[in-house]
């Protein structure tokens, strides 16, 4: 009869449990702990592979309550902070400037000259859909200050994305990427406000950041 109590009193709240579990399967990239979770829900349900030698102990029906609980309480808490970061990851920006190269070096630029920046997230798998550029833009002869103030930088997005930005100095650009892009290719072209084509400028990736819209 103890044990009888015990399964009613658990059974529901697993179930429960288990449904919100299979919920979270469909949800995070990474399932595995939410299967070991659920498993263990319903072993604490059915009494657990312990129960014959747990039947043989003078337990109350209270004590074998609190500890059904406590035991599911556990549960909840380890699964649910597990979610929760795993939530966290997936919603916050991935620093990917490590990722980002150009096929030419971005030194001497001037009015009309063009790079492709390309973005490798080869077997990332990431849902981000937005990347977020920061571009540097110095004169490339220091005493042509004036340079850098003149260009503008515009970025066309050609593989992996769509979109087209421009910025100027101090300003980050925003293209939209598609989820799970193995990669990204960027157009950057330079352009002087006043097509000065002998003020060069050197431009640097500072920044670069995979987010959400």
């Amino acid at each position: 009869m103890k044990f009888a109590k015990y399964t009613r009193f658990t059974l529901p709240l697993a179930l429960v449990w288990a449904a919100v579990l299979l919920f979270a399967l469909a949800i995070v990239a990474e399932p595995m702990v939410s299967k070991i979770s659920l498993v263990i829900g319903l072993f604490v349900a059915l009494g657990t592979p312990f129960s014959a030698q747990l039947q043989k102990l003078d337990i109350t029906p209270l004590a074998l309550g609190v500890f059904a609980a406590a035991t599911i309480a556990i549960e909840v808490v380890v699964s649910c902070g597990w979610l929760g970061y795993r939530v966290f990851v997936q919603r916050s920006a991935a620093d990917v400037i490590d990722k980002v190269t150009s096929n030419r070096r971005l030194h001497d630029l001037v009015d009309g000259s063009a790079r492709t920046l390309t973005l490798d997230l080869a077997g990332a798998e990431d849902r981000r859909d937005v990347l977020i550029l920061g571009l540097e833009i110095a004169a490339t002869r220091p005493a042509a200050g004036v340079c850098a103030a003149l260009t503008r930088l515009t970025l066309d997005v050609a593989k992996g994305g769509e979109g087209h930005d421009e910025i100027a100095v101090g300003e980050e650009a925003r293209v939209a990427v598609v989820p799970g892009a193995r990669q990204v290719s960027i157009e950057l072209r330079v352009r002087n406000i006043n097509g000065d084509g002998n003020c060069p400028v050197d431009v640097r990736v500072s920044k670069a950041l995979l987010s959400y819209r």
